[in-house]
């Protein structure tokens, strides 16, 4: 995982406690995406919910 992808993970985790992939992916790593200069990482939390984070990237 690159460091971009590791700074959202850890955002995440501090933002939310536990998080998981939605029911649609295996792994957290499934759940990244990058449209144009973003990079998208959504996740469910503890409760369900799916939160996304975006990064802009250059």
């Amino acid at each position: 995982m690159d460091s971009s992808k590791e700074e959202l993970l850890e955002k995440a985790v501090s933002l939310h406690g536990k998080i998981v992939p939605p029911r649609t992916r295996r792994s957290l790593e499934e759940c990244f995406t990058t449209e144009e200069s973003k990079l998208i990482f959504w996740f469910n939390d503890e409760t369900g919910t799916t939160k996304v984070l975006i990064k802009e990237q250059s």
